[in-house]
């Protein structure tokens, strides 16, 4: 069966997971939430009694625990919010559900999304659609035009900061299925040669790439266009896990797939209060080197009900090149990883898929551009970003009040 399930104290959460095209969404070895992690209130105690000076109680929680796109997903359910917060409150669930119901229907769910847009298998759609070289609509799922169609609308708003189209350009920087570049005799890759760059970007564009609603269906202008929905299908799955969630009769919980989130109702009681509201999240710092990747801490904290947040970030997923270290969120625009990239981004919105297609646009492009771009577009974004005294500080948009 997939997935466990655990009753335990406390729980709350978030960081940034590494978002953006490529290896984080969908690998085949299995590996921790990074980036926005649930974390326990232990954790954040002194964070919450500093920020709201008072004590911390909760109540307790469940969490139902599995695997997807390479990654992990979390389901933690609150107590009761109207027992007291020091009694043993456990989630209700509605007449004749049990937990293993939950479980399977999302994994149910989750496993149908990951089928349909992964690029690791061979016989999913999007793999389908990249291999096909024809110039007619090519049938798809609800699930699949409708990421896509999102996808195509975010990208005109970044004006190609965020573009499904970039799959040549993910696998010819080490990111897709294809695996990192050959070792040079140092052990580390050369990265492409500016030919490479330019072939590749000759496939890209999503100008090239349509999609149809009704019937759903994809389009194509150009043989060689593949798409990568890594960028905003994961949190296209934590919506639709909270669709299960909602039909199901659950109220309140928080949901975690490899770090996109989304909260529904009041998280566990803080400050024994039952009428605390929303979950609290934390956002990690970003890692200023390879050294240093085990030592992240807790940057932020912000309150999530009712909404979601995705972090994008180069914190565990890059290449060592010969010449310097590269992240893995691309430009699609210029065909490398940006110049001068914020370390971290983290988007707030009532929808995960859209809060993840910005979290990995506003990475692509240099860090001043994003907070211009993400103030334009009235996103409300955290930047973390690198200052010239090698440290790091923040910048937030006006829409952002987490």
């Amino acid at each position: 069966m997939y997935g466990s399930l655990d009753e335990h104290e406390p729980v709350v959460r978030r960081g940034p997971a590494g978002g953006g095209y490529g290896g984080r969404r969908w690998k085949r070895a299995i590996v921790p939430a990074i980036a926005l992690v649930v974390i326990a209130i232990a954790a954040i105690d002194a964070m919450v009694r500093q920020r709201d000076n008072e004590d911390l109680r909760v109540s307790r929680v469940m969490a139902l625990h599995g695997q997807t796109m390479g990654t992990t997903w979390t389901i933690t359910l609150a107590g009761n919010p109207d027992h007291d917060a020091d009694t043993d409150a456990k989630p209700a669930l509605p007449p004749g559900v049990t937990l293993d119901d939950v479980r399977d229907q999302i994994q149910t769910r989750l496993d149908e999304i990951d089928g349909a847009m992964s690029t690791w298998i061979n016989s999913s759609e999007v793999s389908a659609f990249n291999a096909y070289t024809g110039d007619d609509w090519f049938d798809v799922s609800n699930d699949t035009a409708t990421v896509v169609a999102e996808a195509l609308r975010v990208s005109e708003a970044t004006d190609g900061a965020f573009d499904v189209t970039v799959a040549p350009l993910v696998d010819l920087w080490g990111f897709g299925p294809g695996g990192r570049p050959a070792a040079t005799p140092d052990a580390k890759p050369k990265p492409p040669s500016d030919d490479a760059i330019e072939a590749a970007r000759a496939n890209v564009g999503y100008r090239r790439l349509h999609v149809r609603l009704d019937p759903p269906a994809l389009k194509k202008d150009a043989p060689g266009v593949r798409i990568d929905l890594s960028g905003l299908a994961k949190g296209y799955a934590v919506d639709q896990v909270a669709a299960v969630l909602d039909e199901i009769g659950i109220p309140s919980f928080l949901i975690d797939i490899g770090g996109e989130m989304r909260a529904s109702g009041r998280g566990p009681h803080l400050g024994g209060a039952p009428s605390q509201n929303g979950w609290i999240v934390g956002v990690l710092t970003p890692i200023l080197s390879v050294e240093t990747q085990a030592e992240s801490s807790i940057d932020d904290l912000m309150t999530l009900s009712d909404n979601a947040a995705a972090t994008s970030g180069d914190y565990f997923s890059f290449v060592e090149f010969g010449d310097g270290r590269r992240a893995h969120i691309i430009d699609p625009r210029t065909g490398r990883p940006a110049v001068g990239a914020a370390a971290s981004a983290t988007v707030i919105d009532t929808s995960c898929m859209t809060a993840d297609a910005w979290a990995t646009a506003l990475l692509a492009i240099d860090a001043d551009a994003a907070h211009d771009l993400a103030e334009r577009q009235n996103v409300a974004a955290m930047l973390i970003v690198h200052t010239a005294d090698g440290g790091l500080a923040h910048t937030n948009t006006t829409a952002w009040a987490p």
